[in-house]
C-alpha cells in the first residue's frame, strides 16, 4: 500500500491507480504545488480532496455541543468570560 501520512496536516497515496490526497491547503500545496485551491474563506474546518492533482471536493468538520452543555456553560462564573453568544 502506498500511503504517507503527516499527522495534523493530511495524507496522500494511491487508490486504484489514482493519486489521492486529503488535507489542509498548506499540506496539499506541498504534495501538488501547482494545484489551485479555493480561497478558503468559508467558515468552518475543511479538508480538501485532490484526485490526480485536481480538486475533487472537500470534507467539512463540525463539533456540535450536546444540549446539556448550554446549562454547564451558563453556570460558569462570569470572570471566565464564557458566553453563549
Amino acid at each position: 500500500m502506498d500511503v504517507e501520512e503527516r499527522p495534523g496536516l493530511g495524507v496522500h497515496g494511491t487508490v486504484r491507480g489514482r493519486r489521492v490526497a486529503i488535507g489542509s491547503p498548506l499540506y496539499l500545496r506541498s504534495v501538488a504545488p501547482a494545484v489551485a485551491l479555493p480561497d478558503g474563506t468559508a467558515p468552518g474546518l475543511r479538508a480538501w480532496v485532490l484526485v490526480d492533482g485536481q480538486v475533487g471536493g472537500a470534507v467539512g468538520f463540525a463539533d456540535r455541543a450536546p444540549p446539556e452543555a448550554l446549562a454547564s456553560i451558563a453556570a460558569l462564573p462570569p470572570r471566565l468570560g464564557a458566553s453563549l453568544a
